[in-house]
């Protein structure tokens, strides 16, 4: 169907004049004053009447029958512009490299720090030094690389100015990760031809350092959000097809893509706009949780999850937001988001953006582990899959954790033998308000055996 040709007042009153003096050359003048020209001016008028009334009708009452051209201006004429090919998105975890320190010595205003493998450390780059917990970690640059002169194996020492912590590599499970910032728009290849770019810098080592970026969930990982470099749907690529920097990045271990892309569309279909363009009221309905979440992903990239305060406000609501990191926004910009809120709702309505308080998980495990096992794989294994587990994405808001599924979580991962489930902790579901989601704050687990234990607080994000 495409868009009827509408004549204006003026265009009908020549074609009847012209149409007129076609079958008759009787009458030759249509001055404005006359008659002739009166009867042009009348049927003129009614009938610009009709064409108007034909366009509403096509426009305002046959959305389900319109296509092509009409639909796109029946849709815009009900707010919702049709959309061109989208790019997809999707999360790619960064990989740091990663050394066990044997040995600590100071010599003047320097540490000497013995690491299994240098490589990746040279003069001038950066570094984290780390103990067994994360609770005590810092950033030094590499002064230099003395070689093979390490005191307890022999390895190469990283040269550094003196640390600020206390760390015990002969008692202790010390590493240092490498530091290496990753520029945003940085081109990233995959095995089904289809590139991505980063959309921001993101910097390895940083984000959980206990874990040392060794099978950790997305939500504890190093990563950044991506973009496909070509519009459309061939950029909603399935999990763990990133292979490489497209120009290699040696001062990086690797990077993948633990879940698939998103958001990759081509040009939107006529069926799709119809939906859209239906719905778009319900959408748009302030008292309906559908709008918060939808108008919130509009306002602000860093907003992950929104929710409105059910209490009732004159004039206004509450909107409780979520940081994609987990933490919070500043005043600023919380009153950047409540007024981006209010400019989209009705008038004289004022919207107040307020931080969501996340409800902390606490897991405490005592277990013997499996042959083969040590207590760093298991807790490195536990707290993926907690974290994968408590994921406030998807988490519906209120609902709260049940003490049974951790355990059960936390019995059935590898290298587990037994778990002692008198002392595992949380003892009950972890009670989770209204306007809140959880998050896995801390993971401790106990060998039995060895009497050895990790524990580390951790920080989800995304």
């Amino acid at each position: 169907m495409s868009s009827p040709e509408v004549k204006t007042r003026k265009q009908l009153v020549s074609e009847w004049i012209r149409r007129f003096t076609t079958y008759t050359d009787e009458i030759t003048w249509f001055g404005r004053s006359g008659v002739m020209r009166a009867f042009a001016e009348a049927v003129g008028g009614l009938a610009s009447w009709a064409f108007r009334l034909y366009v509403a009708l096509v426009r305002r009452y046959t959305l389900m029958a319109a296509s092509g051209d009409v639909l796109t201006e029946v849709a815009a004429e009900r707010g919702v512009e049709k959309l061109g090919a989208q790019r997809a998105k999707v999360l790619a975890v960064v990989q740091p490299w990663s050394s066990q320190v044997a040995g600590i010595r100071t010599v003047g205003p320097n540490d000497y720090l013995e690491v299994e493998d240098a490589t990746h450390f040279a003069a001038t780059a950066t570094a984290r030094i780390r103990n067994s917990t994360g609770s005590v970690t810092e950033t030094f640059t590499v002064i230099s690389v003395s070689v093979g002169t390490g005191l307890v194996n022999g390895w190469d020492e990283l040269v550094c100015l003196s640390l600020a912590g206390a760390y015990t590599p002969a008692t202790d499970d010390v590493e240092v990760l490498r530091r290496y910032s990753v520029a945003a728009d940085t081109l990233i290849d995959t095995t089904v031809g289809v590139q991505f770019q980063t959309l921001e810098a993101v910097v390895t080592g940083d984000a959980n350092p206990v874990l040392s970026g060794e099978g950790a969930a997305l939500s504890l990982a190093d990563k950044v959000w991506c973009e496909a470099v070509e519009a459309g749907e061939s950029g909603n690529v399935e999990r763990d097809v990133l292979s490489d920097f497209a120009t290699p990045l040696t001062d990086v271990r690797g990077v993948y893509n633990p879940e698939r892309g998103t958001g990759g569309s081509d040009e939107e279909y006529d069926f799709d706009l119809k939906y859209r363009t239906a719905h778009y009221p319900t959408v748009q309905n302030q008292e309906t949780l559908t709008w918060v979440e939808t108008t919130a992903a509009l306002v602000h990239t860093d907003v992950l999850r929104a929710i409105r305060n059910p209490t009732i406000i004159a004039g206004g609501m509450e909107v409780y937001v979520l940081h994609r990191n987990g933490g919070t926004f500043t005043t600023a910009q919380l009153d950047e988001i409540g007024a981006a809120f209010s400019d989209r709702a009705r008038s004289y309505f004022t919207v107040t953006a307020l931080n969501v308080t996340l409800t902390s998980v606490e897991v405490e495990a005592q277990i013997t582990l499996e042959d083969g096992y040590t207590l760093e794989d298991v807790w490195r294994a536990v707290a993926s899959r907690l974290a994968d587990f408590i994921d406030f994405r998807k988490w519906e808001w209120g609902e709260d954790v049940d003490e049974a599924d951790l355990l059960s979580i936390v019995n059935n991962t590898p290298g587990v033998a037994n778990l002692t489930t008198s002392t595992f902790l949380p003892a009950s579901d972890v009670s989770v308000g209204d306007e809140s989601l959880p998050t896995l704050a801390r993971l401790s687990i106990e060998d039995l055996t060895s009497g050895d234990t990790i524990n580390a607080d951790l920080a989800q994000g995304f």
